[in-house]
This record gives C-alpha cells, structure tokens and sequence, in this order.
C-alpha cells in the first residue's frame, strides 16, 4: 500500500479550546468523483511549546519607536516534543494582538488582534489617538502614549485567553501609598468581594503589611484599580481597608479563587475539591501555588488537570498522563495554608510595552 507522508508544516493550526490538530484526507478515483471518499477524522496531539515548570519560555522581545510606527522582533518559539521533550525545530508562524493606552497603560483600550505572521519581526503603524471605555461606559478619545503587544503561538480559532491571575508592579506604578490602592497593568475583571490570594513572583519582596500566600478581599475602584480588605464584608462595606505603608520589590501576583488546602485535598484519593466550579478542560495546563505547598507538589509550577467532577481535580504531570488518566501526583501531605490553581496561558509567548 503506498505511504502517505504529510509534514507538521502542512498541518493546520492548532486547536485553541483542545489543544490539538485535526487531519482528515480525501482519497480521489481516476474518475475524480464517483468513488472518492473522505477519510475519518484524525485527531493528533501536537508538540508542545513550554516545559514544565517554566512560566514563560526564554528569550525577549524588543520594542522601538519609530516615527508613526513601532518595530518589533524577538527570539523564535522552540517546539520540543511531547514525551522526551526533544527539541523538534521552530514555531512556524506568531499571532499578534495590541492595545493602545495613555501613560503607563491608563485608560487602555480593547484588545485588537493585528495579524498572523510568519516571521520574528514585524511593524506596526501608531495612531495618533485612540478609544477607550470610561468607567462610566462612556466611549472615550485620546493621544496614543503606549503601545501593549502580546506575541501568541497560532490557534484557530484565534483566540486570546482572559487571565484568572495577574501580576502586577509593587513600587509607585502599581501602588499608591495615600489611597491604598493597587493598579493593575490591564484591566483586573473582577468584582468588589471577589478573594484573591497574594503571592510575590520570583525573588520579590512583599508590599507591607501584605503577606506571602495570605488571602485579602478586592473592592473595585475601576478597571484596572482595587484596595484591599480583611473581608468579603468589609470590601462591601468599605471597612477593614488595608493600610500599605511602604513599597515592595519586583513583581507581585494576585490569584482569584484561593481554597483553603486542609479542608480540600483527600490525601486517600488525591483527589482536590474546590469551592467553585473552575471549568478546566481535561488535560489543560495550570499553575498551583500555596504559602507552603502540598508535597510533592511545587509552588510557581506547571501542572496538567484531569476533572474528576464539576468542582473536583486531580493533577497530573503532563498532559497525556492527565488525558489517560495516570500517574495521578501522590499527595502525600497537605501543605498549609490557601493554595490556588490558576489557568496557564499556554497561547501566549511574549509581551512588551512600548513608549511613543
């Protein structure tokens, strides 16, 4: 029977909600019609393009202005298979999505998906001015400051993922010390009483009186603005503000929907309980973090989830194991503290701001 060889480079793009491809081919008689017929559809796992543990892959992008457009180029994107993680070449082509915003981002607007390219560099023409919604839903206009870029690996449907985690600056712009509030570099989403667990990225240090791994309440003062309170009541009511008397270093995270590990995880099944519905796909990549995190698992680190229920998990250590359902991580204790299971952009690549 003759063989039929088609290359990864003929493939079409990968599939934003499953995380695969899908191939089917069309056998074609001599009479080109009458006995053709369509094959089954095939469904393939692609490679991959992180590694577990990494929340973003090694390389940079680089931003520069130029008179009426900006000009950008980064590293290229390595595809490294899924079981051994050999490297198998390079990322084919890069989705791009801007957003135009005043000084340092304030009163940014939408999200726009600019094009698909099939190279590392690219420039991009700069309006003078743009639009906005106030926080009055108010369509609004101004001059063009900043430019936000995000470099995403190509999906189809072209989608781009809405964070349920955010990191933010803890100096001057991100905090303000006479108003306690915390900016964030996007708009946050959330809603006045939502939980959000604290967390410092890498070798930061905390904002104080913050706590790493502590869980404060939000109260929205606008898209991109929240203070911080010791209850879901007082962020109601306006009481029970956090007092931030002094700056932190580096970056810090706030995670949505913290719970509470000694009460959720069955160290008997493995099996993790959550206090919502989360609405994780089977084999989707997530971050776990925790003050002190549930042996063996690790903080800051990616893992792969396999739903059990609407609101029960179990962790895997990668994405086939999660699908098959093997090699369930072991939990051997419960750690201390809240612990958050976060969604990992696994579309996303690189993002960089750039000044006009």
């Amino acid at each position: 029977m003759p063989k039929l060889t088609i290359g990864k480079e003929n493939f079409q793009d990968v599939d934003a909600y499953t995380g695969n491809v899908y191939l089917r081919y069309r056998i074609v008689s001599e009479d080109k019609n009458r006995s053709s017929y369509w094959s089954p559809i095939f469904e393939i796992e692609p490679p991959v393009y992180y590694v577990q543990g990494l929340l973003q892959l090694p390389g940079t992008i680089i931003g520069i202005k130029n008179t009426g457009y900006v000009t950008l180029a980064w590293d290229s994107v390595s595809i490294y298979d899924n079981e051994n993680l050999s490297r198998l070449g390079e990322l084919m082509s890069y989705d791009i999505w801007i957003q135009y915003g005043g000084n340092n981002m304030v009163n940014a607007g939408p999200w726009i998906y600019k094009e698909r390219i099939s190279t590392t560099s690219v420039s991009l023409v700069t309006p003078p001015t743009y639009s906005y919604i106030d926080s009055n839903g108010i369509s609004q206009t101004a001059t063009t400051r900043q430019i936000k870029v995000e470099i995403h690996r190509n999906v189809n449907p072209v989608i781009r993922y809405s964070p349920d985690r955010f990191i933010f600056p803890q100096w001057s712009e991100g905090v303000d010390l006479v108003t306690d509030t915390i900016t964030t570099l996007e708009p946050h989403g959330l809603k006045t009483g939502d939980a959000l667990a604290y967390y410092l990225y890498n070798t930061s240090s905390a904002i104080t009186p913050l706590s790493d791994g502590e869980v404060y309440w939000a109260r929205v003062i606008s898209q991109n603005e929240i203070t911080l309170h010791t209850s879901e009541a007082g962020a109601v009511a306006d009481t029970g503000k956090v007092d931030l008397t002094a700056y932190g270093q580096g970056a810090g995270v706030f995670a949505i929907n913290p719970f509470l590990q000694s009460t959720s995880i069955d160290l008997d099944t493995n099996i993790i309980t959550l206090p919502y519905e989360p609405d994780f796909k089977m084999g989707e990549s997530i971050i776990y973090n925790a003050l002190t995190a549930a042996a063996p698992l690790v903080k800051e680190t990616l893992y792969w989830v396999r739903p059990v229920s609407s609101n029960q998990v179990t962790l895997h250590y990668s994405r086939a194991d999660a699908i098959k359902n093997t090699n369930i991580i072991d939990l051997s204790n419960l750690g201390s503290g809240y612990a958050v299971l976060t969604k990992f952009m696994s579309l996303f690549y690189k993002t960089t701001v750039v000044n006009l």
